[in-house]
């Protein structure tokens, strides 16, 4: 078992959906970042625990902060929120020496977005989203 920390920042495309008479589009103008600490558990893949391959999982909680700041069916929207957001992931780790490796891994973050107070007038709300991210990294332990 071990802790850790993380964080993510992305500039999405969102799309809006259940808007009256056009359904759904896409809106840029979006930025997104999370940030979580959890604990983790390792299995060793191997032989040589500290020397192998092993796979992983792990549970976090953390914030998720989203803004846009874009127009919208010529509303312009410039709004932001934090939320409460948790995450769950796992992966195949490989060490490179003994506090310095490379990871595969994929992570899905939810998080319930509140609406963006702009928009509530076209019916537009917030809900609960799950964010996949896959990446490839380098780990380095303290």
């Amino acid at each position: 078992m071990s802790l850790v920390a993380g964080g993510v920042y992305a500039r999405p495309t969102w799309r809006l959906s259940g808007i009256p008479v056009l359904g759904s589009f896409g809106v840029n103008g979006a930025t997104l970042w999370f940030a979580d600490a959890g604990v983790r558990a390792r299995i060793p893949l191997g032989p040589e625990p500290d020397r192998g391959p092993n796979a992983f999982a792990h549970i976090d909680v953390g914030l998720a902060h989203y803004a846009l700041s874009t127009a919208v069916l010529g509303r312009l929207v410039d709004a932001g929120a934090t939320n409460f957001a948790s995450s769950v992931g796992g992966g195949l780790g490989v060490p490179l020496t003994r506090r310095v490796g490379l990871e595969l891994m994929a992570k899905d973050y939810i998080v319930s977005f509140k609406s963006v107070h702009e928009l509530e007038p076209l019916g537009i709300e917030g809900r609960r989203s799950h964010t996949l991210v896959v990446s490839l990294m380098a780990r380095v332990e303290l």
